[in-house]
């Protein structure tokens, strides 16, 4: 029998935040917390509700208030509490991360105002509160936001939000015999920066390897610094420079790899499979339970799936990854949330390290190809002035970097020149 890890491993990261839930006493505040897991769904929700209201510090107060608890019991064990916490933080699997987020923009640039944070606003397809969100972002849940680094940095130093773009395509296989396999389809996600009061001036394309997400977040915040000392006026100008300057810096350290930097014609064809290649991790996930489900056809000039990853894994890709500094590692908070959603398989540790040593090996490249074939057009964008309007500037990086666009209702998986010999398409 394999032993289950418990949370005890994961505790130190929050413990140590100073608990202040805004004007609201302790007493009052430790009364929210009790109410929040009563037997009672009324007394529950509405304590969950004003918990949410008071934020990140009622998301301390909650891990420190049920320590003993879950020291004591595993993943699996805690569910109840965890399901708690998960809503209160609004993100599911928060105990890795410890992290409150906003789901409302107006109020997350308030809570930003007030104390003179950045906002770190993530735009997914489905739910960050729910286990079947879009691939990348639950990639971000388990390599990023449960990064002992990042959780901690955004923990000080960001206000934090999220929305979704548009339910994520789920996908349930029955093979007839019991088993049954659930996941997602297609969809990426985005990270945009704003400034406390709500100017955009950054978007962060896709899934990075930790350490190159965490050094954005770094290299954009001393931009922050500075636009904020500057004068309403000349921030658009700023901006507009810091993006030059950013472009010019890729393009000089992809010249070295002979990596065009947005400077190629975005491609048209097979929409759901060009969709699935714009990031490496994800695609591993999706892309072998498309093709064999016919979503996708492989074509000729791309061969299977197994194919298009071994294409694209070259070593171009692991070298500009380098050029970027791109390390790849995952760390031991990051890990242990393996092991700790799934014990049977990750119990061993050989298993886990060569999935985890493959994975490691594709954020390197996703981080490459994402700067490269994303990030530098967001640039170019930016550098001529294409910011101002946050919306106008997500739904043309869905629309033509994603290649999701809000007017492919069916997301590139429904072929209309297709006969599957099934009552209207199968479609519900």
């Amino acid at each position: 029998m394999k032993k289950l890890i418990p949370f005890s491993f994961l505790l130190f990261m929050f413990t140590s935040a100073t608990l202040s839930a805004s004007s609201l006493s302790p007493d009052r505040v430790d009364d929210l917390l009790k109410n929040s897991t009563s037997a009672d769904p009324l007394i529950a929700d509405e304590a969950i509700l004003e918990l949410r209201t008071i934020g990140q510090t009622a998301l301390d107060a909650f891990v420190e208030k049920f320590k003993p608890g879950l020291e004591k019991g595993t993943y699996q064990e805690n569910r109840m509490l965890l399901d708690i916490m998960d809503r209160i933080a609004g993100q599911h699997d928060s105990y890795f991360s410890g992290l409150f987020w906003h789901t409302d923009l107006p109020s997350a640039i308030q809570t930003a105002s007030e104390s003179k944070k950045p906002i770190l606003s993530l735009r997914l397809l489905g739910k960050l509160t729910d286990e079947y969100s879009c691939a990348n972002s639950r990639l971000f849940r388990s390599l990023l936001y449960s990064n002992t680094e990042i959780s901690s940095y955004l923990h000080d130093n960001y206000v934090l939000h999220w929305s979704s773009e548009r339910p994520v395509p789920v996908v349930t296989i029955d093979y007839g015999d019991g088993r049954i396999m659930k996941t997602t389809l297609t969809g990426n996600s985005i990270h945009y920066i704003f400034t406390p009061a709500g100017t955009l001036v950054e978007a962060i394309p896709g899934l990075h390897s930790p350490d190159y997400f965490l050094s954005s977040l770094q290299r954009t915040d001393v931009f922050i610094a500075d636009l904020i000392n500057s004068g309403p006026d000349q921030q658009p100008a700023m901006i507009r420079l810091y993006h030059t300057g950013q472009l010019a810096g890729l393009r000089d350290l992809a010249s070295k790899q002979q990596f065009p930097v947005a400077g190629r014609a975005v491609e048209t064809r097979s929409v759901a499979l060009l969709a699935e290649r714009r990031t490496f991790s994800k695609m591993s996930i999706e892309l072998p339970v498309m093709e064999k489900t016919g979503l996708v056809e492989a074509s000729p000039e791309t061969g299977s799936a197994e194919q298009i990853l071994l294409v694209s894994e070259d070593n171009r890709y692991r070298a500009m990854s380098a050029e970027l500094g791109a390390g790849g590692e995952i760390d031991l908070s990051s890990r242990r949330m393996a092991v700790a959603k799934n014990p049977i398989r990750f119990g061993s540790e050989t298993e886990l390290q060569k999935v985890l040593s493959k994975l490691s090996d594709r954020l390197c490249m996703e981080t490459a190809k994402n700067e490269t074939e994303i990030h530098g057009y967001i640039h170019l964008w930016f550098s001529n002035g294409e910011f101002a309007d946050w919306e106008k500037v997500n739904d043309r990086i869905y629309s033509e970097l994603f290649l999701t666009p809000q007017s492919d209702k069916w997301l590139g998986l429904y072929g209309e020149d297709v006969f599957t010999a099934l009552d209207q398409d199968g479609i519900q």
